[in-house]
């Protein structure tokens, strides 16, 4: 599944993708992605687009792979962000708002960005 956004999009795509996760089947994914990187032609293809492809394609994998990267998390980087402002224009602009109504990582952002312009 490829989840890509712009704007409002790129709002969107994040809170769709956290009602999905399966990290099992992540790994498994990327368990297969090394095998056909090793074993199959996606070298080749990804060869294309990047000048130093196995360092491209291992950063991404050995991470992922890692043991220790299971526990990683980005609950605690969540503070850091900010909801840009609410535009003067109704029809232009983020709509965490409404999207506050519907998810609980929405809702965590948007309260926590109201709380951070309040103390600038």
């Amino acid at each position: 599944m490829w989840l890509i956004g712009h704007s409002d999009g790129a709002s969107i795509a994040p809170l769709y993708a956290a009602r999905f996760i399966d990290a099992d089947l992540s790994i498994e994914s990327i368990k297969q992605a090394k095998a056909a990187y090793e074993r199959g032609d996606l070298r080749a293809r990804l060869a294309r687009y990047h000048a130093d492809v196995d360092s491209k394609f291992y950063g991404w994998n050995d991470i992922w792979l890692d043991p220790a990267f299971r526990a990683w998390s980005m609950v605690g980087e969540l503070a850091t962000i900010r909801a840009p402002p609410e535009p003067r224009r109704p029809n232009c602009g983020t709509r965490l708002r409404s999207c506050a109504d519907h998810s609980m990582h929405a809702a965590l952002l948007f309260c926590h960005s109201r709380a951070r312009s309040a103390e600038m």
